[in-house]
């Protein structure tokens, strides 16, 4: 369990780099 990344673990992904970055993409693409 790495408590360096909490949103992992609200999520239960080890990696939410990648998802965060897409969601981010995402809503900016939107907004823009």
């Amino acid at each position: 369990m790495n408590d360096s990344d909490p949103k992992a673990t609200r999520t239960g992904r080890p990696r939410s780099t990648a998802a965060d970055a897409a969601i981010l993409e995402a809503t900016r693409a939107s907004l823009v």
